[in-house]
C-alpha cells in the first residue's frame, strides 16, 4: 500500500526502469528488527553496578547525571559528526566523568556483557522482513545491512541477525561503530556499495528513518524507500510504504531485477 507516492512513481518509473536492480541496502533497527524496551533499563543498571565496583562514592543521582551527559554527547556526535562510538568507548566516557580510569580489559569485559543483553532478550523481526530478505536473496540480489549502532555493538547486531536465521540472506553487514561513520554520512553507504561491487544507480536502500536512511541514501544517488509502518508521510517526494509486501511490489514495477546468473557474470 503506497501512502503518498502515486505521482512520484508515475514521474520516475520510466527513468528507473533503465537500471537493473543489483543490490538492496537495508537498515536494521526499526526496519528489520524491533528492539526491546527493556534493554535500556538492563544496560543502565548493569553499567551502574559495574562502575560502582570501582568506587564507593557514587550514588544514583551522580551516576544518572554522568549517564545522561554521555547520552547527550552520543546524540550530538551522531547528529553533528555522524559518528557512533563502540560501547566500550561510551563506558569509558561515563567512567572518566566520574573520575575513574578503567583498564582496557575491564572496558572490553563490560562491553561484551552489554552485548549479551540482546541474546537474553532477543528482538522481534518486523513482519514481512524475513520473507522479503529471503526472496531478494533467492533472486540473486546482493543484500547489505547498513546500520547505525548505539549501546549494542555491530558485532552483537551481526550475531543477532545470524541467530534469527537471517544471516544466510545477507551478503554484507556495515555498522557505524566499525567503519567509523554513521548514517546519513555518505561514506557508510559507499562502503556498502563497494562491498557488493555495485553502483548507486543499481541499488535501493530501505529504512524507517527519513533523515538518516532516505536523505543519506540520496546523498550518494541511491534510490531511497521509506518504510513508515504507521503510514506517516515525510511530507516530501519519496516512495513511502507501510509494509514489505508493498515494497516488493514497488521494486518489481520500478526496476528490472537482475538475475543471479547475470550478477555472477554468466550467460
Amino acid at each position: 500500500i503506497t501512502s503518498t507516492t502515486g505521482t512520484y512513481e508515475e514521474r520516475h518509473c520510466s527513468e528507473s526502469m533503465k537500471n537493473k536492480l543489483r543490490m538492496i541496502s537495508i537498515d536494521c533497527w526499526g526496519t528489520i528488527l524491533i528492539d526491546q524496551a527493556a534493554w535500556s533499563e538492563e544496560i543502565y543498571t548493569f553499567v551502574c553496578d559495574e562502575v560502582g565496583k570501582h568506587t564507593s562514592h557514587i550514588d544514583d543521582r551522580v551516576f544518572k547525571s554522568a549517564w545522561e551527559a554521555e547520552n547527550n554527547l552520543f546524540v550530538a556526535s551522531l547528529q553533528q559528526d555522524h559518528v557512533t562510538p563502540h560501547n566500550t568507548e561510551r563506558v569509558r566516557r561515563i567512567a572518566h566523568s566520574l573520575g575513574l580510569g578503567l583498564s582496557e580489559f575491564e572496558l572490553g569485559r563490560i562491553g561484551a556483557s552489554i552485548d549479551e543483553v540482546v541474546a537474553r532478550l532477543p528482538p522481534q523481526v518486523r513482519s514481512g522482513a524475513s520473507e522479503f530478505l529471503h526472496d531478494v536473496h533467492r533472486r540473486g540480489l546482493c543484500v547489505s545491512v547498513v546500520s547505525n549502532t548505539g549501546w549494542l555493538s555491530g558485532e552483537a547486531v551481526r550475531a543477532t541477525l545470524r541467530n534469527l536465521s537471517l544471516g544466510p540472506t545477507i551478503d554484507h553487514m556495515v555498522f557505524s561503530d566499525v567503519v567509523g561513520c554513521a548514517k546519513p554520512c555518505r561514506r557508510i553507504f559507499e562502503v556498502a556499495l563497494a562491498a557488493c561491487g555495485c553502483s548507486s544507480a543499481d541499488c535501493a536502500h530501505i529504512g524507517d528513518t527519513f533523515a538518516t536512511d532516505i536523505k543519506g541514501a540520496a546523498s550518494v544517488g541511491i534510490h531511497g524507500i521509506y518504510l513508515c509502518p504507521l503510514d506517516r508521510s515525510p511530507g516530501v517526494e519519496s516512495p513511502c510504504f507501510v509494509d514489505f509486501e508493498s515494497i516488493a511490489a514497488y521494486l518489481d514495477r520500478i526496476f528490472e531485477v537482475k538475475s543471479s546468473a547475470e550478477r555472477l557474470g554468466r550467460s
